[in-house]
């Protein structure tokens, strides 16, 4: 049996180092997503850990270090749960916990707000740095692509790390960790050219086999390969209404040659061919990515997500290629009064590297159902709202947290009349501090269009049980058409 080695050690000046026992560590790591390990540990002090003592393990940086003695594996994090097993002495109470990376405490904040004038690298730095992590600090960003700048975007009920996640998953941006000695470093790329190399020598990893020569330790025991149907194709469409004569249709291959059907969306906001057919290539390889996939058994303790490596050895000469590890699952026992036997484990996916990878879109687009309610931003309240050559308004949301009034709060949003045309329509301004209903295309939070002015206790209507045989216009200085049908 080769020697292990488990070891937890945290920021927290409640708890001496020596008095926690690390038993257990299992988890996964993900490209694109939190990694997460679940600990057993013992605290061998009398009494155990206080709820205060829990309390400050909680805010405090911690360390693993696990797995096989000569070669472990360290993860850096912050604990999000620790749980007290029952116990029926007052010394060895035994602990279970979650380690998680600090981006972690993105999941904590819920809200709704506007990012304007942003594009999506630019989005994520502001919501990284609002919870303490720095660029080049604490990640850093590999993206050979351009993006493109956002006029409005919309944050819209849901968590900073589902907000994050779900513009990247859309323009295709993965991201990794890295155990780096002062904590985790987050790495967000666009291209595999993002991936950092196992070995800095670019050596390859031995597969297991009877001929190895003297010496050579395997570092991957057992490989599968899965290999899936894919679409041939995929097709997006858009309308643009500042182009409306544009025909916003993209197409890419995606398995060509073997695909069976294709994706027809609809509705990825894209406002121009150029944005379309970019947006096209990335959900063709979005497609692509678990087309060919491989399953390893592996003994490699710096192996992570974001790692590229060469096998060599393998019987099929075809599997020995250049791989992509996008997920590792890592089990490690240190034997218990549980019944749980000693033993280190670890699984890895991977993808070939010639596969251009990009994280699966995973994350619900909150949609905005019905009407909202909001009111005409401006500098000067009472008076006639600015609007812009296309004839747009500004507008304060009831949702937006850091909206500021006077001008600055929204957008330029359209106002639906009646009737348009090419120089002609129907278009009664309206004025700041007036309520407006707001729809929203498809639900889309992003797309916003006025489609009322709605009275209320302020703005009173000009027809009412007073005179409600009247149909009439007012304006704001007493101009007045009045259509009476009192038959009287």
């Amino acid at each position: 049996m080769p020697e292990l080695v488990f070891e937890l050690e945290s920021r927290s000046s409640e708890v001496a180092p020596e008095d926690v026992v690390l038993t257990r560590v299992a988890g996964v790591e993900t490209i694109s997503d939190l990694y997460r390990y679940e600990l057993g540990f013992t605290v061998v002090a009398d009494g155990g850990l206080s709820p205060e003592a829990q309390q400050d393990l909680l805010r405090k940086p911690c360390r693993i270090v696990f797995g096989l003695a000569e070669d472990p594996h360290e993860v850096y994090g912050m604990l999000c749960r620790i749980r007290m097993l029952s116990t029926g002495t007052a010394r060895n109470t035994r602990y279970t916990a979650t380690l998680v990376p600090r981006l972690w405490t993105t999941t904590m904040v819920q809200r709704s707000r506007v990012f304007q004038d942003l594009d999506v690298p630019g989005i994520v730095k502001a919501v990284l740095e609002e919870h303490g992590l720095i660029e080049d600090t604490a990640f850093e960003m590999r993206l050979d692509a351009s993006y493109p700048v956002s006029e409005y975007t919309v944050q819209y009920q849901e968590t900073d790390f589902a907000f994050i996640n779900r513009l990247m998953e859309h323009f295709g941006i993965y991201y990794f960790f890295r155990q780096n000695p002062d904590g985790e470093h987050l790495v967000f790329g666009d291209s595999n050219r993002g991936f950092d190399q196992l070995f800095d020598d670019g050596g390859a990893v031995e597969y297991a086999r009877s001929d190895l020569p003297p010496g050579t330790v395997a570092a991957v025991h057992a490989l599968e390969r899965e290999v899936v149907q894919r679409p041939a194709g995929v097709v997006l469409r858009d309308y643009n209404w500042r182009t409306p004569t544009v025909q916003l249709h993209s197409e890419a291959p995606a398995d060509a040659v073997t695909g069976v059907g294709f994706h027809n969306y609809y509705g990825d906001h894209f406002k121009s061919p150029g944005e379309g057919t970019t947006l096209a290539q990335i959900r063709a390889e979005q497609l692509l990515v678990d087309q060919e996939r491989y399953a390893m058994e592996t003994a490699i303790a710096h192996l992570a997500p974001g790692h590229r490596f060469e096998l060599a050895g393998h019987p099929l000469g075809e599997m020995d290629q250049e791989y992509v590890a996008t997920a590792v699952e890592r089990t490690a026992v240190q034997g218990s009064d549980a019944g749980e036997s000693q033993g280190y484990a670890e699984k890895t996916t991977a993808i070939p590297y010639r596969v251009a990878y990009r994280p699966a879109r995973r994350t619900a687009r909150p949609k905005i159902l019905g009407l909202m309610h909001g009111h005409v931003d401006g500098e000067v309240p009472g008076t006639a709202a600015p609007i812009d050559e296309l004839g747009r308004y500004k507008v304060l949301l009831p949702y937006d947290l850091v909206g500021e009034s006077g001008g600055k709060a929204s957008r330029w949003i359209r106002l639906a009349q009646p009737a348009s045309g090419a120089g002609f329509g129907i278009h009664f301004p309206l004025h700041i501090g007036v309520e407006v209903a707001i729809s929203h295309v498809d639900g889309d939070p992003d797309r916003p269009v006025i489609v009322a002015s709605p009275p209320n206790a302020q703005t009173i209507t000009p027809v009412n049980s007073e005179n409600a045989t009247q149909s009439k216009i007012r304006t704001q200085t007493g101009i007045r058409i009045t259509f009476d049908d009192d038959v009287q």
